[in-house]
């Protein structure tokens, strides 16, 4: 079981060396590689720009692995008990505790001259190697890199190679043998290389049939290549064929757009490339080329990839753009068009700051929608990393094509754009097992599809509950009939159906639940237990849906929940309606049946119960360890939570003060700071220019600056008509309210 264990962490590990490490020595500005990547694109006709900012396909843990170098005077393939004394000898205490990751030069017996980089993971107390990255020049003869099973970069170049063996080489993803003499290479047991270079050699076919994230191709300057296999569901985006002797162009390199293609002088024989023909009224007008009739300069900005979203297709409607979302171009089309309706729709800005977290949700739905694997009726779904590897992958690919067309849009995002991966099944009642492996992925969320429900189970909820052991949850749809229970205060409407959710074992973080939601209004739209609480529900207008946070064994049905307060009445709109959703959700409540009390000030014990509601992370049995607070106490539970969460801590002697009035910057920290622990949001770049809309932002707590600036810049502040902050006066109910409901929105 341990040799088991040290394979998980060595694997991850090995992810963490390739983001961390590799970028930075092969790609950086003051290395070695660079140079050589840099001469050998303009050389080889290749796109500089893409090389440089290459990106993984699948992404690590963080933080990052620390790097040490050392330099032996050389060592060999096998010499790991070297390596080993070497560990311990110059770092025994990292050796001895932590991970670490090394880079170490290294004399290949065939290799006359030149080495770069090498990279090794050693995970902890076992002498357990993985290389992952391998940069050389000079090399000879037959290289047989089959034992290297974690390899992920390599550039082996301008030697006289003849021959590389690959074994199961499943992370590969960046190979690059130009400039030897290499006639044949088999490729199929590495299928996720993301940026092949073969550029001069001696190559005469090569099959990329096993192939299935290929991204950029330089096959240019191989005199006897005449063969080249491709699928014609490529996802290519760059290729050379220049100076070979190919003869027919397969589809899949024809469909790129011109801009990132060149055939050269492929075809040889005096034969020309196929051209397209003008359409004919007869003929289906819709070809790869697009129209040619005017066939210019100007047709280089013009995008001939036939999948795209269709023009009917309001852009405004992303819940009607999703079913046509099935690849990384139209996911990236659908979120382009997106970006610019709401740029035409407001085009003085948005000063809300929902239209970001609408582009944000739709990106992620859109990778969960191409990061799909279809499972067709079955109720036992086992979610291990062998059945979410391949969608995995997708998911990395196809967030890296979303982030790109941003840039290339000069959309800044405000927060982390999550990795996404579904399980479809037709079955409504299922058994989900949730494998610790599953972490090992690097995917954020992964979201289980049936036709009536989806759950979705982030990252963090696995990792605190299913990374020991497997966790087993049931999930049972039974029919209701609608019912309507009114009452003095609260009136409710009851959906068709109920879902039985069942954990193997408690759980204290929350998962998402997906379910349709019933007529009438959706903010006041919520999930109700047997208990008759309500779980904190929100309407996602991307995907339509009512999702709830939950955490417990329940059975949870749609109702409308309507609660109203008397004095609310002329308050200002947003209050209310902060107010009134609030409530609905089970997450404020009022000082009596009928009455809020916006005015009054809210204490430290209201304001962690109301956080923690919100986030769905009460625990009632938590304890915090403070001296003044005790199990008998309502908020006993909650400010407990707010302290394992790492959100409010006390305020000095094992003291919380529970009933200490809350002051304005200490709710508006804690709401930017939620944002950042839950939803990965960024710090604003210019901390300056967003404190600087208060005239009194010199009164502001050192310690808050960060908080306030990015709590500013999301629209969490409610603005005062006098540009005053004022950091120190206590805040009311009514204004945490409404500090509340702009964080509510922005989180899911």
């Amino acid at each position: 079981m341990k040799v088991s264990i040290y394979k998980r962490i060595a694997f991850f590990l090995a992810l963490i060396m390739v983001i961390t490490t590799v970028p930075m020595l092969t790609f950086g500005r003051e290395s070695r590689s660079e140079h050589h990547h840099s001469s050998m694109c303009r050389e080889n006709n290749c796109h500089h720009s893409r090389i440089d900012n290459l990106r993984r396909p699948a992404a690590g843990l963080s933080p990052a692995v620390p790097t040490r170098s050392v330099s032996p005077s050389s060592l060999h393939f096998g010499d790991l008990q070297m390596l080993d004394t070497i560990v311990r000898n110059n770092f025994p205490t990292i050796a001895n505790s932590t991970p670490v990751a090394l880079t170490l030069p290294i004399d290949f017996n065939s290799f006359p001259t030149g080495w770069d980089a090498f990279h090794w993971a050693r995970p902890l107390n076992d002498v357990y190697y993985r290389l992952v990255s391998i940069n050389v020049s000079d090399a000879i003869g037959r290289i047989n890199l089959s034992e290297f099973e974690w390899l992920d970069f390599v550039s082996i170049t301008n030697g006289n190679v003849e021959f590389v063996e690959l074994g199961s080489q499943r992370w590969l993803s960046v190979l690059d043998l130009s400039r030897n003499n290499i006639e044949y290479l088999n490729l199929s047991n590495a299928p996720y290389i993301w940026w092949l270079c073969l550029y001069g050699n001696n190559l005469t076919s090569i099959s990329l049939v096993h192939n299935r994230v290929l991204d950029t191709l330089c096959l240019g300057n191989n005199p006897r290549l005449t063969n080249i296999v491709i699928p014609q569901a490529s996802y290519l985006r760059w290729v050379n064929i220049s100076n070979t002797a190919v003869r027919n162009v397969p589809p899949a390199l024809r469909n790129i757009p011109r801009q990132y293609r060149d055939f050269g002088n492929s075809i040889l024989s005096g034969e020309e490339p196929p051209t397209p023909q003008p359409p004919n009224d007869n003929e289906d007008t819709d070809n790869d080329y697009g129209d040619d009739e005017n066939n210019n300069e100007e047709d280089d900005d013009i995008d001939y990839n036939p999948r795209l979203i269709p023009d009917n297709i309001n852009p405004l409607a992303p819940r009607d753009v999703l079913p046509h979302i099935v690849n990384r171009e139209t996911a990236s089309s659908g979120l382009r068009n997106f970006l610019h309706a709401l740029r035409s729709r407001d085009e003085e800005g948005d000063e809300t700051g929902l239209e970001n977290v609408l582009l944000s949700r739709f990106a992620e739905s859109a990778i969960g929608r191409v990061a799909t694997l279809f499972i067709g009726e079955e109720r036992y779904i086992n979610v291990n990393l062998d059945n979410i590897f391949d969608i995995s992958i997708e998911a990395f690919i196809v967030r890296d094509s979303i982030l790109e067309m941003f840039i290339e849009e000069e959309h800044v995002q405000n927060r982390q754009i999550n990795t996404v991966v579904t399980l479809a099944t037709e079955n409504a009642d299922v058994q989900i097992t949730i494998s610790p492996d599953v972490i090992e992925s690097g995917i954020d969320s992964i979201v289980i599809m049936t036709p009536y429900y989806s759950l979705t189970f982030p990252r963090s909820f696995i990792y605190n509950n299913a990374q020991v052991e497997p966790l087993i949850i049931t999930v049972t749809v039974n029919d209701l009939q609608p019912e309507i229970t009114p009452l003095s205060t609260i009136s409710t409407e009851v959906g068709r159906f109920s879902y039985t959710v069942e954990f193997s074992r408690p759980v204290y973080d929350p998962i998402s639940l997906a379910v349709e939601p019933i007529h009438g209004e959706l903010e006041t739209q919520t999930l109700r237990m047997t208990d008759g609480s309500v779980a904190s529900t929100r309407y996602n207008p991307i995907s339509g849906m009512l999702e709830a946070r939950i955490s417990r064994d329940d059975t949870y049905k749609v109702i409308t929940n309507i609660i109203n307060f008397e004095d609310i009445d002329g308050r200002s709109l947003e209050m209310q309606t902060a107010i009134r959703v609030l409530a609905a959700q089970g997450l404020v409540t009022g000082v009596t049946a009928t009455e809020f009390l916006p005015d009054a000030p809210i204490d430290r014990a209201g304001t962690a119960a109301l956080f923690m509601r919100t986030l769905s992370r009460l625990n009632p049995n938590a304890d915090g360890g403070f001296v003044d607070v005790h199990p008998s106490d309502w908020f006993f539970g909650a400010a407990g939570s707010a302290s394992h969460v790492g959100l409010m801590h006390g305020t000095g002697e094992a003291r919380f003060d529970p009933h200490t009035s809350l002051t304005r910057d200490q709710l508006v920290a804690l709401a930017a700071r939620t944002l950042r622990s839950e939803m990965r949001y960024n710090d604003p770049r210019d901390v300056m220019r967003y404190l600087q809309l208060f005239a009194d932002y010199d009164d502001i707590a050192e310690w808050f600056l960060n908080d306030i600036a990015l709590a500013t810049r999301e629209n969490l502040v409610i603005r005062r008509a006098d540009g005053m902050f004022i950091p120190d006066e206590p805040i009311t109910r009514g204004e945490a309210a409404i500090i509340l409901y702009r964080l509510y929105l922005r989180i899911w």
